[in-house]
């Protein structure tokens, strides 16, 4: 099977994304080829989930720092792993909640334009 297309653009990284919000100014006739997640692996399951975690334990650690701003009772504090990764979770969710719905939004476009797919 032949298309042929104006445009296409390989990946839908963030070079991807910022490539597509460019091409659909000028026309409609592009092409996505992409294999993986929509928007950054970096905020899918890179460095962004993994700062949440390490913001979490520099927290974790100033409590060492709590006598020195008179505050007391940091020998009683814990960490509760279940509900730190459900905050990253949550995290991870909003930082891709924005690239995961490009699909269904081009979807939508092109059926409301009577272009089909």
């Amino acid at each position: 099977m032949s298309q042929h297309k104006r445009v296409v653009i390989i990946g839908s990284g963030s070079a991807g994304i910022s490539a597509l919000r460019e091409v659909r100014r000028e026309t409609e006739d592009f092409l996505i080829v992409n294999a993986g997640d929509w928007g950054t692996t970096c905020a899918a399951r890179g460095c962004m989930p993994s700062k949440v975690m390490i913001e979490a334990a520099n927290a974790y650690h100033r409590r060492h720092d709590f006598e020195a701003f008179g505050i007391g009772g940091a020998d009683g504090l814990s960490i509760d792993i279940p509900a730190l990764m459900e905050r990253v979770r949550r995290m991870r969710d909003g930082f891709t909640r924005s690239p995961r719905s490009i699909p269904d939004s081009l979807w939508v476009a092109r059926w409301n334009n009577g272009k089909g797919l």
